[in-house]
């Protein structure tokens, strides 16, 4: 039995998936995420017990984390992709302070 997967998600952020994208997730596929993040990598098996669903819709559940690129299929293991909540590079001065100086000095 395949999960019901809602069609219309799409995540908010397009360069990485957010916070916020996690609330549009399906329910199954929200805990599974979530559990992944303690975890690191999961079979069929390990889903469908932590779950408690069949393993073909823990298949379902895992192959839609995969399709997502939140996940990657690694032979018969599906491990954590990584990319929620990717932060920016933080503001580097380069030289600020020096700039700072010599505008103070040339007025």
């Amino acid at each position: 039995m395949p999960i019901e997967s809602d069609d219309a998600f799409v995540p908010q952020s397009d360069t990485a998936f957010g916070v916020m994208d996690w609330t549009e997730l399906p329910e199954q596929e929200r805990a599974c995420l979530r559990w992944m993040l303690r975890v690191g990598e999961v079979s069929v098996e390990q889903t469908s017990e932590n779950l408690h669903v069949t393993e073909e819709t823990a298949h379902d559940v895992l192959e839609a984390l995969v399709e997502r690129k939140l996940a990657i299929r690694i032979e018969e293991r599906v491990v954590y992709a990584g990319n929620i909540g990717h932060k920016k590079a933080r503001f580097k001065p380069g030289g600020m302070w020096d700039d700072l100086s010599k505008k103070l000095m040339d007025d």
